[in-house]
């Protein structure tokens, strides 16, 4: 038996979340036991849009190499100036998808407990 100090903890953890307590209580189960955190629904559909925009992005560096190799016009328009853009367009996302995963990992850490006492 959980005493209520501890119960109003898993309900104040579960609430920020958005979720129920068990599901609260069954993300800390999975993540003690076999270390796989869950995200949020939000977090899951950010990490969604993720891997969209990174796929997006490959398509799009894929047709500027094969522009390249088929035709010599195209050449002045990849410039440094465009890669460095792209690069720190990349390097932006990714920070922002690290931060999530971060997030993820490290929301186990308890709620305070309020002392009754």
């Amino acid at each position: 038996m959980l005493y209520q100090r501890e119960l109003d903890a898993i309900d104040r953890s579960a609430q920020r979340l958005g979720w129920r307590k068990t599901t609260w209580a069954i993300g800390v189960l999975r993540n003690a036991l076999s270390n796989e955190p869950r995200p949020t629904d939000s977090e899951l559909a950010t990490l969604k849009r993720s891997n969209s925009e990174l796929l997006a992005i490959g398509r799009n560096l894929n047709q500027l190499a094969h522009a390249l190799h088929r035709d010599d016009r195209y050449k002045d328009s990849v410039t440094v100036e465009k890669l460095d853009a792209l690069r720190s367009h990349i390097n932006n996302h990714v920070s922002h998808v690290q931060a999530l995963l971060e997030a993820v990992q490290n929301r186990w850490e308890p709620s305070p407990i309020e002392d009754a006492g």
